[in-house]
């Protein structure tokens, strides 16, 4: 019964979507057909905003780059990170820029690839870790009887992503089962420390410690870009997800009609590209002025995270405009340097006053950098990981 209104729900949040995504009258349309054309086909702007901007974000990012390159490389890691397709574009863009940082770290770190037999490259690569998702899409590809075998004989840890039953997934007693018998040894979060220890009181019953691991800035794919297309007045990077449906009506509609903008992501129809090489992600965030940002309904009522679109804009050292999730002053303290709506009327009108005044979002830019560089990065986050991992190992020889 519980599955049948599950369906049925499912099916309603999709009719809602269509019928709203259908009424944003969106001006943009002509502008958004082959984006990835005009992107490589860029030109030099400079000023003297984007020379303030570049100077910082180059000297914040090179400094970085340099503290933690190969930093782990003398531990011999590897890793092993279950990689979504397109079904799950939030979750491919994530794990995606873990292999990237951990790479980059020292840690060796490959994707098992979707839809693919995993046990000959597992066996080949002999990781120390490998990474996958509490989803029976994810769970179901994996041979449970192989890993299992494999652990024993290359002493590596299983990690899965702790998902709650109030989310929507199967009942938590039931998959904790499950993975005790298939000897998981932790769990990681996108969730604060905070809100997972006063929801997941259940993991540590039975043993297991999740570890928060926040969304974060990459700084090797998201940087001040200094090639950019003829700039229009906002950009937009996100699919049409069925929960945010309601909220991109009441915020973006009046936007996208009166305002030139470019608009890309599994669900819209509005260009020719459906997906944009995340190599491009920094030119088409510059070719904005300001990049539209929206959460979710349980991310604007619960302190659980910021979506990884508002640290990889804020890497960018592009001009965000966002809504007011709980966690917003979790990771950016001083919110009066965030340009942050309460509803949408806030949200048209902080619009309208950045773009007649161009030269007032500048402060804003630099502060969305230095809370990233500070600890925000994802070497802050793989090195938590990391160090878990490490301590692990330690305690086990």
């Amino acid at each position: 019964m519980k599955r049948i209104f599950n369906i049925i729900i499912k099916i309603y949040r999709k009719i809602i979507t269509i019928y709203l995504l259908h009424n944003i009258n969106i001006k943009t349309k002509i502008h958004s057909f082959n984006i990835i054309d005009n992107l490589n086909k860029s030109i030099d702007i400079f000023n003297d905003q984007n020379n303030e901007i570049k100077d910082k974000c180059n000297n914040l990012r090179e400094n970085t780059l340099i503290k933690y390159k190969d930093l782990y490389k003398k531990y011999n890691l590897k890793f092993m990170i279950h990689v979504p397709n397109t079904f799950s574009m939030g979750g491919k863009s994530v794990f995606e820029n873990w292999i990237e940082g951990l790479n980059y770290l020292g840690v060796e770190c490959k994707a098992i690839p979707w839809n693919f037999y995993n046990n000959k490259f597992i066996d080949q690569f002999k990781p120390n870790l490998i990474i996958t998702s509490d989803h029976h899409l994810y769970l179901n590809q994996l041979d449970w009887n192989y890993l299992k075998n494999y652990k024993k004989e290359h002493n590596c840890l299983f990690s899965l992503s702790a998902s709650h039953e109030k989310e929507g997934n199967t009942l938590n007693q039931q998959r904790l089962e499950v993975a005790k018998e298939n000897k998981v040894d932790f769990y990681f979060s996108f969730y604060n420390q905070d809100y997972i220890s006063n929801n997941y009181g259940e993991w540590s019953d039975y043993g297991y410690d999740i570890i928060s691991i926040p969304f974060s800035g990459n700084p090797l794919t998201y940087f001040f870009e200094e090639l950019s297309v003829n700039k229009y007045d906002y950009t937009f990077l996100g699919s049409t997800n069925p929960e945010k449906a309601g909220r991109y009506y009441k915020f973006f509609s009046r936007i996208f009609r009166k305002y030139e903008g470019l608009i890309i992501g599994p669900g819209w129809n509005f260009n020719n590209d459906k997906l944009l090489d995340r190599r491009l992600h920094n030119k088409y965030y510059h070719s904005g002025n300001i990049a539209l940002n929206l959460h979710i309904p349980s991310q604007i009522e619960h302190n659980t995270e910021l979506n990884e679109r508002t640290f990889s804009i804020a890497s960018c050292a592009t001009f965000q405009l966002i809504d007011n999730p709980k966690a917003l002053s979790t990771f950016f303290p001083e919110t009066n340097k965030v340009a942050y709506a309460n509803n949408p009327k806030e949200y048209h009108d902080l619009f309208r006053y950045f773009i007649n005044y161009p030269e007032k979002r500048t402060s804003y830019i630099l502060y969305a950098l230095k809370i990233i560089y500070k600890k925000n990065t994802i070497f802050h986050r793989m090195s938590n990981l990391i160090e878990y991992v490490i301590n692990i190992n330690s305690n086990s020889i």
